[in-house]
């Protein structure tokens, strides 16, 4: 009898943490950030033309706007400050991109023109030198947390948030957890 209990016990035990990992997948943000993050980025421009970053920029999730664009002393009604997290998205097809802003510095980019890396053209379906419309402005709340948690190149910030997610849901489902495995013992305690 007690081989039985003993085994029972084992088999809800490894089908509880099979349900649980299942319920932890099922909280899954991406969906629900991505649907956020497709919104069109508040206080856009329209920019029509795309340049390629130099060889040093790329691969580091930056973008070069013309230095008009630019928020700074001089101007202080730009679109964005160095540094700053700005989004890109193509309008016909829906795509996007969260990179960090940098000015032209003493590269040529016109007013209506933005830098950036291969990966984000192809990103926002861009495949060759051509006119585009694309809306550019400052990333929002949901904005910067979908490009931390999912497009960061830093694996260990996307890692810790991804974490981070998966910690307060299992913190969530943690007292249900207790409470049937207090039940189950206090069962198992009663029949011997």
């Amino acid at each position: 009898m007690k081989a039985i209990v003993v085994n029972t016990f084992d088999s809800i035990l490894v089908a509880s943490f099979t349900f649980m990992w299942k319920v932890l997948k099922k909280f899954d943000p991406r969906p629900l950030q991505t649907h956020f993050a497709m919104r069109d980025p508040a206080n856009c421009i329209e920019l029509h033309r795309v340049f390629s970053l130099p060889k040093e920029d790329a691969g580091n999730s930056t973008c070069r706007l013309g230095n008009n664009r630019m928020r700074s002393e001089n101007n202080p009604n730009g679109l964005v400050s160095r540094g700053e997290l700005v989004k890109i998205k193509n309008p016909a097809n829906g795509k996007f991109v969260v990179l960090y802003a940098s000015g032209a510095g003493s590269y040529r980019i016109p007013g209506d023109g933005v830098a950036m890396d291969y990966d984000a053209k192809v990103a926002l379906g861009i495949t060759k030198q051509e006119e585009v419309d694309l809306l550019v402005g400052p990333a929002g709340v949901s904005d910067r947390e979908y490009f931390l948690m999912y497009l960061d190149s830093d694996k260990g910030s996307r890692s810790a948030r991804a974490l981070g997610w998966y910690i307060f849901i299992g913190g969530l489902m943690l007292p249900l957890w207790t409470s049937l495995f207090a039940g189950i013992g206090n069962f198992i305690g009663r029949m011997f």
